[in-house]
């Protein structure tokens, strides 16, 4: 039981660092595009 808890947190753990990479790449990609826009 308390291993599959642990697995459970791991996996969650990953997937929120998944989509906190995801949104940062995407922030990073509209950044470039408004920068690119400017000059």
């Amino acid at each position: 039981m308390i291993e599959l808890r642990k697995i459970k947190e791991t996996v969650y753990l990953t997937d929120q660092i998944l989509v906190t990479a995801t949104i940062d790449g995407l922030l990073v990609e509209i950044f470039e595009k408004r920068l690119g826009n400017v000059s």
